[in-house]
C-alpha cells in the first residue's frame, strides 16, 4: 500500500524498518550506495544529523528523498544470494513421500528477515494457498493471527517465520501418517535442521516459538542443537490458530513466556494482556508490506481473511475483494 507523507512524518522509523536513530545523512548514504549518480537535495548537508524521531522539522523536499527510500524499502527483496543456495539443496518432498505433498504451485520457504536482525524464529506447519501465491510463509487468515501475536508482543519486523515442511501437504498431521514419518526422516530434517542453524547463527534469536504440533517435533524431537534453548527453556510451543475453537490457552502461555523473552521493536505497543474465548478480528493483524514481493495486491494478507482456496491439485481461486 502507498506510503502517504503523514505516515511517513507519524511512523518513518517503523516504516522504514530501521532505528529511530538512524540519521537523514545514514539514509542518505544508503541511497547512494544503491545510486551513486542520485542528485541529492541540496539542503541536505544541514539536516545529516536529524534523528527520524525529529522528521518533522524537515523542509518538504527532504520529507520527499525519504519517502522515495521508503518505498524502495516498502517490500520484501527476496532471499540473499546464500539463503536462495540453501533453499535449492531442499529436499524434494514429493519424491520422498509420493501423494503426501503438494508440489503443483511450488515451496515456500520463510517470511520476514534474512539480514541478521530477527530475534524471534517461528516455525509452521506448511503452506497453504495465500501462502504459494505471495510465496511467503503464515499470509493467510491463520498467518494474520500470528501477526497479531507477534504486534502484542512489540515485534513490527524483527521474527523470521519458516515452516517444518516446505512444500504443502495432503491431509493433516493426525489424518496422514506419511507426514510424521517425513518429519522424522534424516533426508528431511538434516536440511531443515541446516536451515535452522543458519539463521540462528545469523541472528540474535532470543526465543523459538513453534506453532502446532509438527512444528513442536521437529524442534523437540529431531533438532539436537535445542539445548541451546532449554537452560533456561527459551522454546515456547502454541496451539495452531486454525486448530477448531478459539484461542487455545496455549496462547495465553505462550504470550506471557515471549513477553519475558523477546526485546519488542516498538515499547510502547507491547500488549500482553489475554485472549478471550473466541477469536474477534482485533486478533488478526494485517501482513505488513515489508514481509511480501513487490507487487503483491494490497489487499492479499489482510482483513483477517484467506483470500483463496483450492479448486483440486492444479488450480487456486484467488479473490479480490
Amino acid at each position: 500500500m502507498p506510503i502517504t507523507r503523514r505516515e511517513a512524518l507519524q511512523g518513518l522509523a517503523d516504516q522504514a524498518g530501521l532505528a529511530a536513530t538512524t540519521t537523514v545523512g545514514e539514509i542518505a548514504e544508503l541511497r547512494l550506495a544503491l545510486e551513486p549518480r542520485l542528485k541529492l537535495p541540496k539542503d541536505l548537508p544541514d539536516y545529516r544529523g536529524v534523528q527520524l524521531r525529529n522528521v518533522r522539522i524537515l523542509p518538504s523536499a527532504l520529507v520527499t528523498f525519504l519517502l522515495t527510500w521508503l518505498k524502495s524499502q516498502q517490500y520484501c527483496q527476496g532471499p540473499p544470494p546464500d539463503y536462495a543456495y540453501l533453499f535449492c539443496l531442499a529436499p524434494d518432498l514429493n519424491a520422498l513421500y509420493p501423494g503426501s505433498f503438494r508440489p503443483e504451485f511450488g515451496p515456500v520457504y520463510y517470511r520476514g528477515r534474512l539480514d541478521g536482525s530477527a530475534r524471534l524464529l517461528v516455525i509452521g506447519q506448511d503452506p497453504s494457498t495465500d501462502e504459494q501465491i505471495a510465496n511467503r510463509s503464515f499470509v493467510g487468515s491463520a498467518g494474520q493471527r500470528l501477526q497479531g501475536l507477534l504486534r502484542r508482543l512489540g515485534l513490527t519486523r524483527s521474527y523470521i517465520i519458516i515452516n517444518t515442511f516446505h512444500l504443502g501437504v495432503h491431509g493433516t498431521y493426525s489424518s496422514n501418517p506419511k507426514l510424521k514419518l517425513a518429519n522424522a526422516d534424516p533426508r528431511v530434517f538434516t536440511w531443515r535442521n541446516q536451515f535452522i542453524n543458519r539463521l540462528i547463527q545469523d541472528n540474535n534469536i532470543e526465543a523459538i516459538l513453534t506453532v502446532g504440533t509438527p512444528a513442536r517435533e521437529a524442534i523437540r524431537q529431531y533438532w539436537p542443537q535445542k539445548t541451546q534453548f532449554l537452560n533456561p527453556s527459551r522454546i515456547v510451543d502454541i496451539r495452531h490458530p486454525s486448530a477448531p475453537g478459539g484461542p487455545h490457552s496455549s496462547w495465553n502461555t505462550g504470550l506471557t513466556r515471549l513477553g519475558n523473552l523477546v526485546n519488542p521493536d516498538v515499547d510502547n505497543i507491547v500488549d500482553l494482556s489475554p485472549y478471550g474465548n473466541v477469536w474477534t478480528n482485533a486478533d488478526s493483524v494485517d501482513i505488513p508490506r515489508r514481509d511480501l514481493p513487490f507487487g503483491t495486491p494490497p489487499w492479499h494478507g489482510t482483513g483477517a481473511e484467506t483470500k483463496s482456496q483450492r479448486n483440486g491439485a492444479k488450480s487456486i481461486t484467488w479473490s479480490a475483494p
